[in-house]
């Protein structure tokens, strides 16, 4: 009888341990989705202000330096690691 139990408790526990890593997932990919297009909308801003070609504001956007308080924000999420993104 205990012996039939265990199986079932290690299945339920798999179970359980995959939805808790696809939500976190699930997740990340929202929030990365969710700078994307924080990105797209600055980069759509900059460009009708200064006239300029999308490339020419991505060009000047990745090469200006980055706000300390937006990698603070990010450093909790330890998750970000899973998709092979580091933040020091």
């Amino acid at each position: 009888m205990v012996l039939a139990v265990i199986p079932i408790l290690m299945i339920g526990t798999f179970v359980y341990e995959v939805k808790q890593i696809q939500s976190e997932i699930h997740r990340v990919v929202w929030m990365r989705a969710r700078v994307t297009q924080d990105y797209i909308r600055r980069i759509s801003n900059q460009t009708r202000a200064l006239k300029l070609s999308i490339s020419h504001s991505m060009d000047y956007y990745e090469d200006s330096i980055l706000d300390k308080r937006v990698l603070h924000k990010f450093k909790k999420y330890s998750s970000l690691k899973i998709l092979e993104i580091e933040i020091r």
